[in-house]
């Protein structure tokens, strides 16, 4: 049984028809991306999946419970977190309570997948999992963005989950921090933690994912391994324009 299942989502707005159909799978313990030119859906599908937008038709489906009906903060009792295309962080907090803040509430909650321990225990952890810890107590607004970007991460796994949603997390990165980025996201797989990873840059996807899935116009176009889509005629096409050209 997949970690998540997306069922057939339609999602309109209006007589514009933004997803059509769309079913696609994601694993336990696996990078999962979800590709595609500006406009194809990739964000809508974001959030239908953490219930921000209601889909017109079809289900999700996380840990084998339809979750379609269940608001955006239920679904996170129940494993999924995510960060977001443009960062959403505590600007006047510190990378430390941006993180304390998420512990917080888990532990509160006893949250199904909380990190064990005390939340002090916790943010520690997870401050130098992330490799915060030389500016765990600078004030978030001061930052660079590759600092940003971790400290969402951190946020995010500080709540437990069993999958994490990550759009365009690599955006504003030098190529040096997303190389390292993309490694610590390998490690957090191999882990157990289920990631779906929407991401413009190709080359990381097709580096860390174990399949990939392609939207184009609102369609899944291609789904299989990283080699298998960039081979695929309607990938290269919908990407660039024309068909046999490497992406």
């Amino acid at each position: 049984m997949a970690l998540l299942e997306v069922r057939r989502v339609d999602v309109r707005f209006g007589g514009l028809h933004v997803l059509h159909d769309v079913t696609f799978a994601c694993e336990a313990g696996e990078i999962t991306g979800l590709i595609g030119p500006n406009g194809a859906g990739k964000t809508t599908t974001f959030n239908v999946i953490s219930g921000v937008q209601t889909p017109t038709e079809g289900t999700v489906i996380l840990n084998g419970e339809d979750v379609s009906s269940l608001k955006p903060h239920l679904r996170a009792r129940r494993g999924i977190a995510r960060t977001f295309q443009r960062l959403e962080v505590f600007g006047s907090m510190t990378a430390r309570d941006n993180v304390r803040v998420a512990a917080e509430v888990a532990q509160r909650r006893r949250k199904h997948g909380a990190a064990k321990g005390s939340v002090r225990d916790v943010v520690n952890l997870i401050i130098e999992r992330v490799g915060l810890s030389e500016v765990a107590d600078e004030q978030s607004d001061a930052l660079p963005t590759g600092h940003l970007r971790l400290v969402e991460l951190g946020r995010a796994l500080a709540t437990g989950p069993s999958l994490l949603l990550l759009d365009e997390p690599s955006s504003g990165l030098n190529e040096r921090e997303s190389a390292a980025f993309g490694e610590l996201l390998t490690e957090l797989a191999d882990e157990g933690l289920g990631i779906l990873l929407v991401e413009h840059d190709v080359p990381m996807v097709m580096a860390i994912c174990e399949r990939v899935h392609v939207l184009d116009q609102g369609m899944v176009i291609a789904s299989g391994t990283p080699a298998e889509v960039q081979a695929n005629n309607a990938v290269q096409e919908a990407y660039l324009g024309t068909k046999g050209a490497a992406l």
